[in-house]
């Protein structure tokens, strides 16, 4: 899998989680009620948001369209697929839309972010993550903001101490062993953005969080690393089997089993797409 894959899938699984502790810390936003987006605006577009919500306010006077994007590169095109976005969305629900794009790749983002035309001005609120104060993700109470953490400013920290503090806060909200060590490696592959990645390894390994070995025998290492894999085809069954028998919400099989309400979501498309 590709790097630029690999992050995009860290998002599309963490998106549900993510969006909102970022919209309310980071953008100060409240966000009372989330609705849907019905997939066939979707498919009238060249690219699929990655996070696209309508949010219901008490006052309907106050609701609006909540489009986030996440990007690990700057794209030439940004500016033009955000306008078209909003022209769309703007004309098929009639509310005001808040664009949002996310830059997590290294340094400032170069694309602009503003349009100014003789009868046209239009923008969208571009945030480095490169300048926000890691503390700001690192005191959340979730996960998948705590990872954000690598991409933040360290200041005059050592990143050393910033990544140790990161997977410990990682094992206080995450005592699940296999959830942590799900989040341990979407930190690893994060952490590459900003060059990192050996260094987190290394770390992660030295707090014995990832792979909990007591010899380093790469024999024993392969054989853990199987099981694990069993056990996690094993939930992936189990999230299957309880979606098929159609009884439980999609909150109450996350909870029986023990993973993010994102990663049911994931597996119920898959069996759609598979039935399709």
């Amino acid at each position: 899998m590709g790097k630029s894959k690999s992050y995009d899938r860290i998002f599309r699984e963490n998106i549900e989680q993510l969006v909102v502790p970022l919209a309310n810390r980071l953008l100060n936003l409240t966000l009372p009620a989330l609705q849907e987006i019905p997939d066939d605006l979707h498919q009238t577009i060249e690219r699929k948001p990655d996070f696209l919500k309508k949010v219901l306010h008490p006052n309907e006077a106050d609701n609006y369209i909540l489009h986030f994007e996440f990007q690990t590169k700057d794209d030439d095109e940004m500016l033009d697929r955000m306008l078209e976005y909003y022209a769309m969305l703007y004309r098929k629900y009639g509310v005001p839309v808040r664009q949002y794009v996310f830059y997590i790749g290294g340094g400032m983002s170069k694309m602009k972010s503003h349009l100014f035309h003789t009868t046209l001005s239009f923008r969208y609120e571009l945030i480095n993550a490169s300048e926000v104060d890691y503390h700001l993700f690192l005191n959340s109470s979730v996960p998948e903001e705590v990872l954000l953490t690598v991409l933040g400013d360290f200041k005059q920290d050592k990143a050393d101490d910033v990544l140790e503090a990161i997977v410990s806060k990682l094992s206080e909200l995450v005592p699940r062993s296999l959830r942590l060590k799900r989040y341990i490696k979407q930190l690893e592959i994060l952490s590459n953005l900003r060059n990192l990645q050996e260094l987190t390894i290394k770390i992660s390994e030295k707090m014995a969080l990832v792979y909990d070995l007591k010899t380093d025998v790469r024999y024993k290492q392969g054989i853990e690393q199987g099981i694990e894999q069993g056990i996690e085809r094993s939930i992936e069954l189990m999230v299957e089997k309880m979606l098929r028998q159609g009884k439980l919400s999609h909150e109450d099989i996350a909870d029986i089993a023990d993973v993010t309400l994102e990663y049911v979501a994931h597996i119920a498309r898959q069996l759609t797409d598979q039935n399709q």
